[in-house]
């Protein structure tokens, strides 16, 4: 297992209720970490992960040869080149945030998403510090409760529903999976959403 994944992931993976033959897409993948971390869980399905840079997408399909069931794509997230209603859960780790259009990409992750899927959006809102970015580490609950409010109506707005929101707590003194960033003591902003069954 890789030591420098992101601590809050342990605390979600086990609400998304990942089954061994899920077909899953994480969107803004980084260097996979996170699909590492899925495609473990899948011995009989696999992980996509979707990222815009291509240096990334390099990185990522070097860190994962040992994973068959991983297919890194580089491409943008607006424009998710897959078919309709294929995956059954899909997650957003700390990269919401960087979407120039994010209603077309929740729009694209429902068009994907199989009736009944689910969305997982992770989210440790940062600000600029002396041009490098940082995880703010006095935000409150009180701070992002607006952010929350702001997701859910965009979510239902782009044919999502049981959406919910939740805060959970950095409980954990692990380091986490970019190195230019701290955890931060206030956690994460968790959001989940489920494409309605046809």
């Amino acid at each position: 297992m890789e030591t420098t994944h992101h601590p809050i992931l342990d605390e979600v993976l086990p609400l998304m209720n990942v089954q061994p033959g899920d077909r899953m897409i994480d969107v803004g993948c980084g260097d996979g970490w996170a699909c590492r971390r899925l495609a473990a869980a899948l011995p009989l399905g696999f992980v996509i992960g979707l990222e815009i840079s291509d240096d990334r997408v390099r990185e990522a399909r070097a860190k994962s040869t040992s994973f068959e069931n991983i297919l890194y794509l580089w491409s943008s997230a607006e424009q998710i080149p897959w078919q309709e209603d294929f995956f059954t859960g899909a997650l957003c780790v700390d990269s919401i945030g960087y979407f120039g259009n994010l209603e077309k990409v929740l729009r694209e992750l429902h068009r994907v998403l199989t009736p009944g899927g689910s969305l997982w959006i992770i989210d440790q809102v940062r600000t600029e510090d002396s041009g490098s970015e940082r995880i703010r580490a006095d935000l409150n609950a009180k701070e992002r409760l607006p952010f929350a409010e702001e997701y859910a109506a965009l979510l239902r707005q782009c044919g999502f529903e049981d959406v919910a929101c939740r805060l959970l707590p950095n409980s954990s003194g692990n380091p986490p999976a970019n190195p230019d960033v701290s955890p931060s003591p206030a956690g994460a902003l968790l959001i989940s959403a489920r494409k309605p069954q046809e």
